[in-house]
């Protein structure tokens, strides 16, 4: 590989990518609507969706022969749970990287140091006009707000139970002690047996024992 390929691989490799510079920070009342405000008095492109999250950009002039074409400073806002969220950055496409994009963070590192200052400073005003606190401040790729503050998705509503009417109560069952009913009739009450007379033999006049069949006096057969 020649010198000149050599020197524009390393170009390539070194100076384009993407990173970003995230800021956060606690606050008690929402300070989006109010950088909003100062932002678009200030020259700004504001875009807000919603009054959670706000998207600025400021066109940079051309800082070097490198990056002959264009560049915008990219602020992003949310305020999530009581806390401001920042992403800020300078998006480039010039004659340094054969006009591919550059998303160059506000931290350090051997590129951009000469402008790196100045991205810092616009990033501090429009905290500063929002009254944000101190923030915490990281360097790195790409993340999505959803991710930094650590929100899973919604997940879906689960429909309500249709309301039923509960079961009848099981009948309790009687004690063993109990008896039991039977679906047969009741058998009918047994006839009482006839009262049986008093017998005198007819031969000896002597009063016979019901049922014998022979006098105990004279030993004749009774009922004749």
């Amino acid at each position: 590989m020649s010198p000149r390929l050599r020197a524009v691989a390393l170009l390539l490799a070194t100076s384009t990518g993407c990173s970003a510079t995230y800021t956060a920070a606690r606050m008690e009342r929402n300070p989006l609507p109010r950088i909003a405000e100062v932002a678009a008095r200030e020259g700004y492109a504001v875009h807000a969706p919603s009054e959670d999250h706000l998207e600025l950009r400021d066109t940079w002039v051309v800082h070097s022969f490198f990056n002959l074409g264009w560049s915008t400073f990219h602020g992003n806002l949310d305020y999530r749970d009581g806390r401001v969220f920042g992403e800020f950055y300078l998006r480039s496409v010039g004659l340094g990287t054969l006009f591919l994009p550059q998303c160059l963070n506000l931290g350090p590192g051997p590129f951009g140091v000469l402008i790196k200052p100045s991205l810092n400073e616009q990033k501090d005003e429009i905290l500063r006009w929002g009254e944000v606190p101190a923030a915490s401040t990281s360097h790195g790729s790409f993340v999505s707000i959803d991710e930094r503050v650590g929100r899973s998705a919604p997940a879906t509503a689960t429909p309500l139970a249709t309301a039923q009417a509960p079961p009848p109560p099981r009948p309790t069952p009687p004690p063993a002690s109990a008896p039991r009913p039977s679906s047969s009739p009741p058998p009918p009450p047994t006839p009482a047996p006839p009262p049986t007379r008093s017998a005198f033999c007819g031969k000896c006049g002597t009063r016979t024992t019901p049922g014998a069949a022979f006098c105990g006096g004279c030993g004749a057969r009774v009922g004749r």
